[in-house]
């Protein structure tokens, strides 16, 4: 099989999945790739590098197609057609999509499809851990970082940054650990707080602990526009959620810090990747990260040399290139 000719990779949207689960791998690999406007029965290309340029789109053309979190009816019916003319479909999973689902209809949906699709690969070992029992034929692929989207210039300031980014959790189910970094902020003046997303910044302005001048709230952007977003951080937290599929959520946001050589508070669940004190800081609850938190504001060396090491780690084991060949191990054994 050559896969840069064989393979699509295929998105429900231009969303940060489409970005980072189809463009990313696809680029490294060759393939073509798309997102969609409209999923079938009509089928809208909204952006991507296909063969079908802006025809309808021809997915019996490739051997294999790499769908990006399906979960819409039409592809009960547009999958079995694509099997039967030969091309093999694959479930792609960067959440557990059906312990998110509160419908039961839309829960029974994503597990008829992931039965039905000849394959499935999935960000984490805890999303293909749940996804095993419905296609034994199951891979782990990470995500992996496209490092030269950070060959940007830190904007100068004096001020210590805290940032988080995100869009999977509501505020409401953060307030707990904002409130621990309102405390910080309190007793550290020379913080700001930068949220990218969910407007966490206007939440802990209307706690009335700091001026609301010292908290930024960035709203959704592309995922492209993220990396420059993210360079006026100088440290970032990342709450674990309340919810057990938050849990199964990628090490997507310690890459993106790494990336800019800026240290991550997190959960060990999440970031099993971090060397705690080493690459990063593991912290489970709010008072956890808040004394991370705060250790990382007062000691700009400390900052400097974990994110430092935290950059190299994934220079070398974490760029969407050092990730590729599980990608490619994976759509052998779906093609095998």
């Amino acid at each position: 099989m050559d896969i840069a000719e064989d393979v699509l990779f295929l998105a429900q949207s231009a969303d940060a999945s489409c970005y980072h689960r189809t463009m990313l791998p696809a680029a490294a690999l060759g393939c073509d790739w798309g997102g969609l406007d409209s999923p079938p029965p009509r089928m809208i290309l909204g952006r991507g590098e296909v063969k079908f340029a802006d025809e309808e789109p021809d997915l019996g053309g490739y051997r294999i197609v790499v769908l990006q979190t399906p979960a819409q009816e039409g592809w009960l019916d547009l999958i079995p057609k694509l099997q039967a003319g030969g091309t093999r479909v694959v479930f792609d999973a960067d959440y557990a999509m059906h312990e998110i689902a509160t419908d039961e209809d839309v829960r029974g949906l994503i597990e008829a499809l992931l039965r039905m699709c000849d394959g499935v690969i999935c960000a984490t070992p805890y999303i293909a851990e749940r996804y095993e029992p419905f296609n034994p034929r199951t891979f782990v692929c990470e995500n992996g970082i496209d490092l030269g989207a950070y060959a940007l210039s830190k904007p100068p300031h004096d001020t210590v940054n805290i940032g988080w980014a995100g869009s999977s959790m509501l505020v409401e189910e953060l307030l707990p650990w904002l409130a621990q970094i309102a405390a910080v902020m309190r007793v550290r003046d020379v913080t700001n707080f930068v949220s990218i997303g969910q407007r966490c910044g206007d939440a802990i302005a209307q706690m009335g602990a700091v001026a609301p001048e010292r908290c930024l709230a960035i709203p959704g952007m592309l995922p492209e526009q993220v990396p420059a977003a993210m360079s006026i951080f100088d440290l970032v937290f990342d709450a674990p959620g309340t919810k057990p599929w938050q849990l199964g959520r990628s090490q997507l946001r310690w890459l993106e810090a790494s990336a800019w050589g800026i240290p991550l508070v997190g959960d060990p669940r999440i970031y099993p990747g971090i060397e705690d004190g080493v690459t990063g800081f593991h912290a489970s609850d709010p008072i956890e990260i808040a004394r991370a938190v705060l250790r990382l504001i007062d000691d700009p060396f400390l900052r400097a040399a974990v994110g430092g090491r935290a950059r190299r780690v994934v220079e070398e084991r974490h760029t969407m290139e050092a990730v590729a060949p599980q990608w490619v191990r994976a759509l052998e054994g779906v093609a095998a």
